[in-house]
């Protein structure tokens, strides 16, 4: 794929998330928490699940099961749809008032994947981890 030339390097992922996770310390205001957590700590997951998704060799079909019927051909995973299943995976590692903020300003709802399991930030093909083999 032509385009991945394009994704941030796992360096500037880690870069941009550590300076997430140092300016959320230092902020008490939780909507401008949960602007850095948006913004740098799940956009930093997102393109290594997006990128993780597409070196799957099933990637394709694995994308259609985690979307059901919005996938259609072309599609690639899109944010507006990685952070539901995000926030649902990792609830009880997001603080409270940042996911508060980020329901009233983005409209985010946490929304439970089966592809998705909690604690995680990558999706995952269900019957290789019931056989044991990470995808």
């Amino acid at each position: 794929m032509e385009h991945k030339k394009l994704y941030p390097s796992y360096e500037m992922r880690e870069q941009v998330k550590y300076e997430g996770w140092e300016k959320i310390s230092e902020t008490v205001c939780p909507r401008e928490k949960a602007c850095h957590y948006l913004n740098n700590v799940i956009w930093s997951h997102y393109w290594r699940a997006r990128e993780a998704l597409e070196n799957n060799r099933k990637w394709k079909s694995l994308l259609k099961k985690v979307m059901g019927k919005k996938y259609h051909p072309g599609y690639m995973l899109d944010m507006d749809d990685y952070i539901p299943h995000y926030l649902y995976a990792n609830l009880e590692n997001s603080p409270k008032e940042m996911l508060n903020a980020i329901k009233e300003q983005w409209h985010y709802e946490p929304k439970e994947s089966k592809y998705m399991p909690k604690g995680c930030t990558c999706y995952r093909d269900i019957v290789k981890d019931i056989r044991g083999i990470a995808s």
